[in-house]
């Protein structure tokens, strides 16, 4: 009688140790969710240092900027315009503050396209089209001039469990994308 005891302990135990692997595998889950997230918020950070930086080399454009600028793969939106595509090339040509912006502008959009998953983005403010942007630069007309740089992406959830996707709810439910977004502040002189 005691050996049944002891098959039946086994089991026990082997059951106890499934269920703490089931769980360390749900954090593991979500450690890589979270780190995938925090790449896409250091990714953000350095596509808008990089904006800030060529924003303040080129103080002839951006001393007096349009109010707002929509940037979305290769396509702008300056102001209350309609979109454009830039077509200088400023890597092997001369051009004028305003190209070298444009060209700035659209090498950034393309940048942020290839960086960021699932690129989604805001309407312009002042109108400028209805096409959602996935990086925006906003500036106020008065000095000093401190322009705000925004860039916007979604990522969807990692989900633990694939019971009842369909009825789940809440922000953090499988299959559920979560929409973010990195500010930061330049300042032009």
């Amino acid at each position: 009688m005691n050996a049944g005891f002891a098959l039946l302990e086994v089991l026990i135990s082997m059951v106890i140790a499934m269920v703490g692997v089931l769980g360390v595998a749900g954090i593991q889950l979500l450690a890589i969710n979270n780190t995938g997230t925090a790449r896409c918020q250091n990714l953000a950070a350095i596509l808008a240092s990089s904006m800030a930086a060529q924003m303040q080399a080129n103080v002839e454009y951006w001393g007096t900027p349009p109010t707002s600028v929509g940037v979305t793969n290769n396509t702008l939106a300056v102001g209350s315009g309609s979109s454009m595509t830039p077509t200088s090339d400023c890597f092997l040509n001369v051009c004028s503050a305003q190209q070298l912006a444009y060209y700035d502008l659209q090498n950034w959009g393309v940048a942020m396209a290839s960086a960021l998953p699932l690129a989604v983005g805001q309407s312009l403010p002042s109108g400028g089209g209805n096409v959602a942007y996935s990086g925006m630069i906003t500036c106020p007309t008065v000095s000093p001039m401190v322009c705000q740089i925004t860039i916007y992406w979604s990522e969807n959830n990692i989900a633990l469990s694939s019971n009842n996707q369909s009825g789940a709810t809440g922000l953090l439910a499988p299959g559920k994308s979560a929409a973010h977004q990195y500010t930061t502040l330049v300042s032009i002189q």
